[in-house]
């Protein structure tokens, strides 16, 4: 089966089940996003700068409010809060 007919089957089931079919696949991958250094160095950056110029940072619940706002999936919003470090 290919990668457009899974998708294509997987738009068909109901909210719910494409809810945990989304969660289990990234869940299954998670060796496969390992950052690269390049990646650590731009994510270093932006701390620096965050923690050299705070009022430019956002909350937790203004990010949650921007990416729900902007059509961004529960499930993947959910895997990605339970991935980040509090504090930063």
């Amino acid at each position: 089966m290919t990668k457009d007919a899974i998708i294509t089957e997987a738009k068909m089931l109901p909210a719910d089940e494409r809810q945990q079919a989304a969660e289990a696949l990234w869940n299954a991958g998670e060796e496969a996003y390992e950052l690269t250094r390049a990646d650590k160095v731009i994510l270093d950056a932006r701390l620096k700068k965050m923690r050299e110029h705070p009022e430019t940072a956002i909350s937790y619940e203004e990010l949650r409010a921007r990416l729900f706002s902007s059509g961004l999936s529960d499930c993947i919003f959910r895997t990605f809060s339970r991935r980040i470090s509090p504090g930063y």
